[in-house]
């Protein structure tokens, strides 16, 4: 649903004359400026008696509703400031219109005051727009207190439009509302803006403010001059005001690899950051181990959108494009998938999750080269005779990781030092799973050294073993997709 809220005030209704002059029921003569006499004109218009009340809004706008009630037409009303919003709007989508006015109370404001209330304005303006615009829904809603006072309009709006609101996003809809508070008194717009704000994480808000006309009146007489209707308005998403202030908490949470955090912050800015937002979302179910879908979606959903071609180098989306884990066949590259997250928690202070993870990506990627090489065939690996007895054969037996490093050691060319360091992994791991113990960065220095791999950084040393393995399997490239994503997001983000 797109839903526009307006805030009336007292000049954005204008009344077309006999004559053919727009006229605005909140303009009164002022000498200082050369101001038209508008309201003394309508009054004249209405053959009324102009009565000596200061302000006439709410007794001019009364008189024109009940003309236009009874005649069924309301087509000399003119929007003065929000025809081009609803006319922009209408063809895109906008669905409904809620428009505040203001009825203060006798008992709590001077008659004086009360004379400048915009309640029927607000009906004026919904006969317009329904003549108008006929697919438009119109909503009337008009503060039954004291226009100045702060704390009683924020309760009003607590009341009605955040409960509505609310209660409406627990559809699937993905709503945006638009606000346009530039004519009313300004505790009244600054209210609504501090209401919206509330709102940002559950839709998207944006603001539109009318630009007014210069002049604002035309015509070669003052009796004879026009109030001009605006033809321009700006457009501000309201997530932006906390953007400044946001940016810092949504790069610590993509940096430590908390992406549903991030996903949440960026939740208010998804319409400046939709490809950045899609992408935590992704990365946010790629810890939920299910990579094989979730790359495929992205294949089909994200790589090929024209909000990532305007982000992205054609050439680096390119290169993604080529990546074999896109592919749901190649199975090895799917699993070299799994390890993007090993670098992101090992420098943010997860450093035994990670080398868990690295340690049964390893026994996996292993597993892959068993199967590709055939080890059974060739020999250089049998399944116990105890495990055929029970009828375990070649398409159900699933070699131990201690016998897939024997193996490698023998018949792939690789150093004792290496070979040491993938069973000081191995026994690391079992610890870690038998004893409930964790790794520390010195443990890991150690091993590492004795294989002559340098630790730092120490997330990229933990690819190294996995990477070694790669090249036999069908040369993999140095980084898992998803890690180039994350961290071409990252720098996204800090730009």
């Amino acid at each position: 649903m797109k839903l526009l809220i307006i805030t009336v005030g007292n000049r954005q209704v204008g009344w077309r004359c006999k004559d053919g002059i727009v006229r605005c029921l909140g303009i009164s003569s002022n000498p200082r400026d050369a101001t038209p006499d508008h309201v003394t004109e309508l009054y004249s218009e209405l053959e009324v008696e102009k009565p000596k009340s200061k302000y006439y809004v709410r007794d001019l706008g009364k008189l024109f509703y009940e003309k236009c009630n009874q005649e069924q037409d309301f087509s000399s009303v003119e929007l003065l400031l929000d025809r081009v919003i609803i006319d922009r709007e209408s063809e895109n989508g906008l669905e409904e219109v809620w428009l505040i006015g203001t009825d203060q109370p006798a008992e709590l404001v001077a008659q004086e005051f009360r004379s400048g209330d915009t309640l029927w304005l607000t009906e004026l303006m919904a006969g317009k727009i329904q003549h108008q615009w006929k697919n438009l829904r119109v909503k009337n809603w008009n503060l039954k207190i004291n226009a100045n006072d702060i704390d009683q309009i924020r309760a009003e709006y607590e009341q009605f439009i955040l409960k509505y609101l609310i209660e409406k996003n627990n559809s699937e809809d993905n709503d945006t509302i638009l606000i346009e508070n530039k004519g009313s008194v300004p505790a009244i717009a600054s209210s609504l803006e501090i209401c919206m704000a509330a709102l940002v994480r559950q839709f998207e808000i944006i603001r539109l403010t009318p630009i007014e006309p210069s002049p604002m009146f035309v015509g070669n007489s003052p009796a004879q001059m026009s109030a001009a209707s605006a033809s321009e308005f700006r457009e501000q998403s309201m997530s932006q005001y906390f953007f400044p202030l946001e940016k810092s908490r949504i790069i610590s949470a993509w940096e430590r690899g908390d992406f549903g955090e991030a996903k949440v912050w960026l939740e208010g800015h998804k319409n400046r950051y939709f490809v950045l937002f899609k992408l935590v979302g992704y990365l946010e179910q790629a810890l939920g181990y299910d990579i094989k879908s979730i790359l495929q979606e992205m294949k089909g959903q994200w790589l090929p959108t024209k909000k990532l071609k305007q982000l992205a180098q054609p050439e680096l989306i390119e290169a993604w494009c080529k990546y074999e884990c896109l592919d749901k066949y190649k199975t090895s590259a799917i699993i070299w998938e799994y390890a993007f997250q090993i670098p992101i928690w090992a420098n943010s202070g997860r450093l035994t999750n990670a080398f868990f993870l690295m340690a049964q990506t390893l026994e996996r990627l292993l597993y892959q080269l068993y199967r590709k090489d055939k080890w059974l065939e060739n020999g250089w690996i049998s399944i116990p005779e105890n495990m055929i007895a029970r009828g375990i054969g070649k398409d159900s037996f699933n070699p131990r990781l201690e016998e897939m490093i024997k193996v490698w050691g023998e018949h792939y060319n690789s150093s004792d030092s290496f070979c040491k360091l993938l069973n000081n992994i191995r026994e690391r791991r079992n610890k870690i799973i038998h004893d409930a113990v964790s790794i520390s960065i010195e443990e890991v220095r150690d091993m590492w050294n004795e294989a002559g791999i340098k630790v730092e950084p120490i997330g990229e040393a933990l690819l190294i073993p996995l990477q070694k393995v790669n090249k036999r399997i069908g040369n993999l490239p140095e980084k898992p997709l998803l890690l180039s994503l994350y961290e071409w997001g990252l720098t996204q983000l800090r730009y």
